[in-house]
């Protein structure tokens, strides 16, 4: 019923953007009126979005592997915010975000030893 539902889900998404919800709704006229004026743009975004992380939910509950996805691009996040540290020594001085930065690549560390760790043991049982 998932599965289905997110097909529903997506019909009626196609229905809303076919007539402009982002010209009626409460919520996407409160973001307009910030000075976004990209509506469809603002529209598609938000959708795209939400039917990512949709799927990613049905992939975490119907596809062992997909838990393992989920923890593995997590973990990429870690390696991504390395780029603090890169930016910093190419400028020669403070690089913005670069102390959160760091410590939570360094956290990271502690994440990928353990996350290789569950998976290369489970694999032997």
């Amino acid at each position: 019923y998932f599965f289905l539902s997110l097909l529903i889900m997506l019909l009626h998404k196609v229905e809303s953007y076919q007539t402009n919800e982002w010209v009626y709704s409460p919520g996407y006229k409160f973001v307009l009126s910030l000075g976004f004026d990209k509506g469809p743009l603002l529209f598609l975004t938000f959708v795209s979005i939400l039917f990512l992380g949709l799927f990613w939910c049905f992939l975490i509950i119907s596809w062992r592997w997909g838990q393992w996805c989920l923890l593995f691009f997590w973990g990429l996040t870690f390696l991504l915010e390395l780029h603090h540290l890169v930016r910093t020594l190419i400028a020669g001085e403070y690089y913005s975000g670069l102390i959160t930065g760091l410590l939570y690549s360094c956290f990271g560390f502690l994440y990928w030893k353990e996350l290789l760790h569950l998976l290369f043991s489970r694999k032997h049982h």
